[in-house]
């Protein structure tokens, strides 16, 4: 048995809803909404523009920026040429020696570090920067390189292969 499905009946007109026997324009509808839409819009602007300024804090005005008007250049000591000179070294017994000094005069600067090497070596670097002349290096060499001497490790030997597990046998009950 086969229930037949009703659709709804067509509207009365274009432009109209039908509902509760009742007839409405689709346009007078909208511009109702629209209106109602503007006069709240309109008393929410006038509520908030009532209300008076709004403040942020309880405690006093709020600060006001004023700024400067006339330009101030920076302090003379930040426009004076870099002058500075250091020094550190680390040697402690258990093979760290290393170190640092710089010595620098405006756009002038010298230094040098040095390091331990891994193979024995002690390395230095020498620099210097004049202006614009870019970082100049000269690095030299202190010692013989000595590495260690090839001591192979033991021959592979694979694990020794297990025999069959325990046998076990019946289980015994007790009655």
């Amino acid at each position: 048995m086969r229930h037949k499905i009703q659709q709804p009946p067509p509207p009365a007109g274009p432009g109209y809803i039908k509902d509760a026997g009742a007839k409405f324009s689709h346009s007078s509808f909208t511009h109702h909404t629209a209106s109602m839409k503007t006069v709240a819009v309109v008393l929410a602007v006038a509520a908030v523009v009532s209300s008076g300024p709004v403040r942020l804090s309880s405690y006093g005005p709020l600060p006001r920026y004023t700024p400067t008007p006339e330009y101030r250049p920076a302090d003379p000591y930040y426009n004076a040429p870099a002058v500075y000179s250091f020094d550190w070294g680390v040697s402690d017994g258990f093979g760290n020696d290393y170190g640092h000094s710089e010595d620098r005069d405006g756009h002038s600067t010298r230094g040098s570090y040095f390091v331990n090497l891994p193979d024995g070596r002690l390395q230095k670097v020498a620099y210097a920067v004049d202006g614009d002349s870019g970082f100049v290096a000269d690095f030299s060499y202190v010692g013989e390189a000595h590495y260690p001497s090839y001591r192979p490790g033991p021959a592979y030997r694979p694990a020794p292969a297990y025999g069959p597990g325990p046998v076990y046998g019946p289980i015994t009950t007790y009655g």
